[in-house]
């Protein structure tokens, strides 16, 4: 994995073709975007069953407060596992985005 660029409440991550934008909310909560080749994957990643497979691990919420995206909200301390088995679990089923239409720009992607 690897850091693209910090702020003091935004981290955004990469691996292969999988970007994460990780959001701080407050000391206890973060939210994670996951775009694959630009587009939002979470909600593919909801339809395959995900959630189920990190329920017994993780307390997960589903946020689309940011351009509507789904977004994984999670404990600040679950933030490296859920990316660790969001790497996994898409690898292991070849999980596609569903719904390629809503992309975002560079420019959005990394925008304050």
């Amino acid at each position: 994995m690897h850091e693209e660029k910090k702020d003091d409440r935004l981290r955004w991550v990469s691996h292969n073709d999988l970007k994460f934008r990780i959001r701080k909310f407050d000391e206890d909560i973060s939210v994670i975007w996951v775009s694959k080749q630009g587009a939002d994957i979470v909600f593919s990643l909801m339809f395959y069953d995900f959630l189920d497979r990190c329920s017994d691990n993780l307390n997960i919420e589903i946020d689309s407060t940011w351009y509507q995206w789904k977004g994984f909200k999670v404990k600040n301390s679950d933030v490296d596992f859920l990316i660790g088995e969001v790497i996994s679990f898409i690898e292991e089923w070849g999980v596609e985005a569903i719904n390629s239409e809503n992309r975002l720009s560079e420019e959005e992607w990394y925008s304050l």
